[in-house]
């Protein structure tokens, strides 16, 4: 049985599927990925867009929803904005050179280990939802996807990763892109950077 559309992005799945021809089931799933999205960018604009595709293991899906979703507002006369191209990211003078210290990998890597965090979960994580009221020798961080819900990590390691990425704010990411950046550092790419320096270690 197709699966019923939300009322908020009706509009928009049944566009899909008087335009493009698309099945209920993947107008259903463009217009989840464009809800999530609208949900989750505190604001209208690249950047916010940037940040959160930024934190995504795949990004392209909701990059191709998105873009049906700006082509569906011009048809009624708005202009909503779009994520900066995959094409135009990482090129010339803004190219960023993704990095973590070694001493850094293994804080963030004790940190996962010790407070039981995913890593997918981490990312999406800003200073903000750092409490840095000693409970038992441990600080607490909010899980910004479930209310209620906090994981206990060590103090040190927490401090050292802060003095690291310099957040410029509280609303930072609690692993930048680069020192002192409002963007978060990939997903994918500081996975990478964390097994290899684990791996690193355990060879000496």
């Amino acid at each position: 049985m197709p699966p019923r559309k939300k009322a908020d992005f009706a509009c928009f799945s049944d566009w899909l599927e008087e335009e493009f021809h698309f099945a209920r089931s993947s107008a259903s799933t463009y217009a989840s990925n464009v809800r999530r999205m609208f949900q989750a960018a505190d604001r209208m604009e690249a950047a916010a867009l940037d940040s959160f595709l930024a934190v995504q293991p795949y990004p392209g899906a909701y990059r191709a929803a998105w873009k049906r979703f700006v082509e569906f507002g011009a048809t009624r006369g708005l202009d909503i904005p779009g994520p900066t191209p995959a094409t135009a990211q990482g090129r010339g003078a803004d190219r960023i050179e993704y990095a973590i210290p070694d001493s850094v990998c293994d804080d963030i890597n004790e940190v996962i280990s010790s407070g039981h965090i995913p890593l997918k979960l981490l990312v999406r994580m800003r200073w903000t939802d750092v409490s840095r009221t000693v409970r038992s020798g441990a600080w607490e961080i909010a899980d910004p996807e479930s209310p209620g819900t906090y994981f206990r990590v060590p103090i040190r390691p927490v401090e050292r990763v802060e003095r690291w990425a310099e957040p410029p704010s509280e609303h930072a990411f609690v692993i930048p892109a680069e020192p002192g950046s409002r963007r978060p550092m990939p997903y994918n790419v500081s996975r990478r950077l964390l097994a290899t320096r684990k791996r690193t270690r355990s060879q000496h």
